[in-house]
């Protein structure tokens, strides 16, 4: 039954991928993080126009992040779709293998999310969501993981997600 429920997850992680791909797309929001950082990266600061001193996001770590990779891509459209990609698959997987109790469990939830029509639609769009969905499944993790006893001889639990 053990096998089954791997299985069942396996499958349940490739078609919430499946989706996320197929649907992919960036919303014209996320355009006003792409001219910020586009000035971030060519010197002018955070800021939508250079001559004015505004922060015109609303997502100072997304933004940063998303500036960071943009250094080495150069391009911000794809960059975007593929950092939120990433981050949605890392909260996904997260759930599946270290949140969820069972592999049955992890797969439900998996395709719970893949029908989820705003989870599918902001893991794409090019605004913070994704960064979100996987730090909030990071968080949950280390927090799960401080319930569990120290081991002797393991490491301290500030360490240890």
């Amino acid at each position: 039954m053990r096998d089954r429920g791997r299985i069942a997850v396996f499958a349940a992680l490739a078609i919430v991928a499946i989706v996320l791909v197929r649907t992919a797309w960036v919303c014209d929001d996320a355009y006003i993080t792409f001219r910020t950082v586009d000035n971030l990266i060519h010197g002018f600061g955070a800021r939508w126009n250079v001559a004015e001193r505004v922060q015109s996001y609303t997502h100072p770590l997304w933004m940063l992040v998303l500036a960071a990779i943009e250094l080495v891509t150069r391009e911000p459209y794809f960059t975007s779709i593929v950092l939120s990609l990433a981050c949605s698959l890392v909260a996904v997987t997260l759930l599946a293998f270290r949140l969820a109790r069972s592999g049955w469990q992890a797969a439900i939830a998996l395709l719970v999310l893949a029908s989820a029509k705003s989870f599918v639609d902001f893991s794409s769009s090019g605004l913070d969501n994704a960064l979100s969905h996987a730090l909030i499944a990071w968080y949950l993790w280390c927090w799960r993981g401080r319930d569990r006893p120290e081991r002797p001889g393991s490491r301290s639990r500030s360490l240890r997600c």
